[in-house]
């Protein structure tokens, strides 16, 4: 059997075990797939097996020339010595790194999934050297994919690619959504309020992601507390790693409202918090899509959510959720206090966005078109049947 080899390279472990999990389950089937992160094998020992390994190297997040270099020059002698097919990248520093050692190598397909950019909130000289790294990307690469059509149309409008060179999978997101595992468990809503101290009858907004400034997080305590002063039963749960210095803000928002505010951190289970809550919010300054979105639609939430590039392809403004301008924690507050009082649009904003969700975002539409694209690109696939395809 002759199998061809990709590379798929991202700066840390976790977008290749969260988001291109299904995709490299699937495409092991026909390729050899090797995994090169900053990190350790056992963050990715679920998807590692007979046709996919993993290699490590320290890949920096932040600009730092000296190891940028020494990382290009690693990579450029990892990829020639692998005799690889394909690379593909996620992650804007990983991206950079990876596509400029394809092209030096001649590695024939060269991909990247844009997830996201970091310029997008930022100014000044930062924000046009940020840029110049993505238009340098695009420059290596040869074929581009984004996760939102709002997404693409940013890029192509910022002067980053040519809309030729770039495409959506299906109608978006990375890797679409388990519907199954995210679908809406009473057992575990009943139980992990219980748990928190939250009446069962109580209306609960959900945060779930990094805890960030570009999450909108001191935009969402502050909108919270005001429609917490007028509806008593009212909780906010946030979930997730804490990513900047906001613990005492959570704390004095969980002082004010009487307790109502609960901290959760990192989870490997998701969905439950989603089956826990009724609402679920998203203030974020910057996203590429906003897979969490769809995957509270699969528990039949409606998302409260900003209005930027990316969360307008998730959400549907006034029919599986409500969108408002970023950064605004006035319209935040008015759009939360109507979900809250109102438990007959809810339960049709979240109706709408399950219906969606399964509709166009399902796990298996994704995987599908991932194999696709690398069909469609004639990257070459193994010639003999193996026993994964049987």
């Amino acid at each position: 059997m002759t199998r061809q080899r990709l590379c798929i390279v991202s700066t840390t472990a976790t977008p290749l075990r969260v988001f291109m999990g299904p995709h490299i389950e699937a495409l092991a089937k026909e390729y050899e797939i090797v995994l090169v992160c900053n990190g350790e094998a056992g963050e990715l020992q679920n998807l590692l097996g007979e046709h996919v390994s993993f290699v490590g190297y320290p890949i920096q997040r932040n600009i730092s020339f000296w190891k940028d270099f020494q990382c290009v020059l690693w990579l450029y002698r990892f990829l020639r010595a692998g005799n690889f097919t394909a690379v593909h990248t996620l992650m804007p520093k990983s991206g950079l790194l990876g596509m400029l050692a394809a092209r030096l190598v001649g590695t024939k397909h060269r991909f990247h999934s844009f997830t996201g950019q970091v310029w997008a909130t930022r100014t000044g000289i930062m924000r046009a050297v940020l840029k110049l790294m993505d238009k340098l990307l695009c420059i290596c690469a040869t074929r581009l994919l984004t996760d939102s059509m709002s997404q693409l149309d940013y890029l192509v409008e910022q002067g980053i690619v040519m809309r030729h060179r770039i495409e959506v999978l299906a109608d978006g997101s990375i890797s679409g959504v388990d519907i199954g595992k995210f679908g809406r468990n009473a057992i575990i809503r009943q139980e992990i309020r219980t748990e928190f101290g939250i009446p069962q009858n109580a209306t609960v907004f959900l945060f779930l992601g990094r805890v960030t400034t570009e999450k909108g997080i001191s935009e969402l305590l502050d909108a919270f507390m005001g429609v917490a002063s007028r509806i008593t039963d009212a909780h906010l749960m946030i979930v997730g790693p804490l990513e900047a210095d906001y613990e005492q803000s959570i704390e004095n928002a969980r002082s004010v409202t009487k307790g109502r505010v609960h901290r959760v951190g990192f989870t490997t289970s998701p969905e439950s918090y989603m089956s826990t809550a009724d609402i679920f919010c998203l203030p974020s300054y910057r996203e590429g899509f906003g897979t969490v979105i769809i995957e509270a639609a699969a528990a039949g939430l409606p998302t409260i959510a900003s209005r930027i590039y990316g969360v307008t392809d998730a959400v549907e403004d006034g029919k599986t959720g409500l969108l408002h301008k970023v950064r605004d924690k006035q319209e935040m507050e008015v759009l939360m206090e109507m979900l809250a009082r109102d438990e007959s649009q809810r339960a049709t904003l979240g109706q709408a966005a399950y219906q969606r969700t399964v509709t166009r975002f399902s796990q298996q539409r994704l995987v599908e078109a991932m194999l696709e694209f690398y069909r469609g690109e004639s990257v070459g696939r193994c010639t003999v049947s193996s026993p994964l395809k049987n």
